[in-house]
């Protein structure tokens, strides 16, 4: 029996390091693409907007430049109204439907919503039974007491 507790704890184990490793990802790439918000990089007003939009010479250079723009604010700053899917029923949306959203919905969110001082983690959730006598809490812990200062601010 103890064997078998053992495998299911070590199983469990694996899948908390696999999750703390992908919010780790998660976490670096929203800092980058939060960093990319206080930039000249990002497109914060209509005029901006279409001014860089116009410039680029293919729907590849506008898609992938628009495309950019949203993550800067759905990972970046967390802003789930931000989100915009990149294709509908097998179609992909253009440069300039995903240009129309950034403009119609995504800049004037910046005027009501607030900025986070740190990008979203998303933490695994504790599953162990002897949870502190796991090597991982105090790494999952410290991530955890750095989201609840974040959020208190």
């Amino acid at each position: 029996m103890k064997e078998q507790d053992d495998a299911c704890q070590r199983k469990e184990e694996i899948a908390l390091e696999l999750k703390l490793t992908e919010s780790q990802s998660d976490f670096i790439v929203a800092v980058y693409f939060k960093k990319q918000f206080h930039s000249s990089r990002c497109w914060r007003n209509v005029d901006i907007a279409r001014e860089n939009f116009t410039a680029l010479e293919s729907e590849g250079q506008q898609l992938s430049a628009v495309y950019k723009q949203i993550l800067i604010q759905y990972l970046g700053l967390g802003w789930i109204d931000a989100h915009h899917p990149w294709s509908q029923e097998g179609k992909v949306f253009s440069s300039n439907q995903l240009l129309y959203h950034l403009i119609s919905v995504m800049i004037p969110l910046e005027s009501k919503l607030d900025f986070p001082d740190e990008p979203t983690i998303n933490l695994p959730k504790k599953k162990f039974k002897n949870w502190g006598q796991n090597p991982l809490y105090s790494k999952v812990s410290l991530l955890q007491t750095k989201k609840r200062q974040t959020n208190s601010r």
